[in-house]
């Protein structure tokens, strides 16, 4: 934001010097001791809502620029480094938050190309799936990476084959049912998996991982007992998949280990019902981890 200021004070003087009116100038950013602040050209600090350059900002009652959480008449917003109003699907502290266009925090539920987001009361990511009866396999996830994404909807696609061929034809409902004919035909993305994958990751590359475990902090079920959660008291199953070229090997190398020939059910990818995955790319190569529980 230094350049910025500069940029601005360069500006104003030359408007100045030249008697250009200051009506609608935006305002120019000063530094302070704690912070910013943003200042009209009467040097007078501007407080609420501010926009400049495009992006909104928020002034405390002595004018400082806010960042991080902020809750306004009920409504939380967040407020990103630079003080700017995040808006979208932004990823804050492991866990997904979705803000809409005037940058309000959902907490109830999002729907969007026949997929439901829904929210906790904090309003992080519960869960992600695809709207009841709409055929199953694959959907698109509004935060997830292309190379993501495409193994995603790899395993949804595998998970609706297998759940076609087991399906009873005899138990079948009208199209008026209120029944989900399309249960366990595509995997629910889990917010607490999402995030666990996220993390899991993360520590996955620098420190190292073998044999499930993960130096100094032990298993996936070690890491949930570790946040209090009862996820580790679920039927659980992590796969750390490093160096893939690209989806496509990663996909080789689920179905080889995690396929529907593998004897024990629980190694079945199939058996799970729902799922997190995160992907990082490192020196041209993708590194994914992927939770799945029961």
């Amino acid at each position: 934001m230094t350049g910025k200021n500069i940029w601005k004070s360069a500006v104003l003087g030359l408007m100045l010097a030249a008697g250009v009116s200051m009506a609608g100038y935006a305002g120019t950013w000063v530094p302070t001791e704690t912070g910013w602040t943003l200042v009209d050209a009467a040097g007078n600090r501007l407080t609420g809502w501010q926009e400049n350059d495009g992006a909104w900002y928020y002034l405390d009652e002595a004018g400082n620029m806010k960042t991080g959480w902020i809750e306004l008449n009920g409504t939380w917003y967040y407020l990103q480094d630079s003080g700017a109003m995040a808006t979208g699907w932004q990823e804050i502290g492991g866990k997904y938050y979705y803000l809409d266009s005037s940058g309000a925090m959902k907490t109830t539920h999002h729907t969007s190309d026949d997929v439901t987001y829904s929210f906790r009361a904090d309003g992080s990511l519960s869960e992600v799936k695809k709207k009841k009866n709409t055929g199953g396999g694959s959907f698109p996830v509004e935060f997830y990476s292309e190379a993501a994404q495409q193994l995603a909807d790899t395993l949804n696609e595998t998970k609706l084959d297998v759940a076609s061929d087991d399906e009873d034809e005899d138990d079948e409902d009208d199209e008026d049912s209120k029944k989900d004919r399309d249960k366990n035909k595509s995997y629910v993305i889990d917010g607490g998996l999402q995030a666990a994958a996220e993390h899991r990751l993360a520590l996955a590359v620098t420190r190292g991982y073998g044999n499930g475990k993960i130096p100094d902090e032990g298993y996936v079920g070690d890491y949930y007992k570790s946040i209090g959660s009862n996820y580790s008291s679920r039927r659980n199953l992590e796969i750390f998949l490093p160096l893939c070229t690209n989806a496509s090997e990663a996909e080789e190398k689920l179905d080889a280990r995690y396929g529907e020939d593998n004897r024990k059910r629980q190694n079945r990818l199939s058996y799970y019902t729902k799922i997190g995955i995160a992907c990082r790319e490192y020196n041209g190569k993708y590194q994914y981890m992927i939770e799945l529980m029961r």
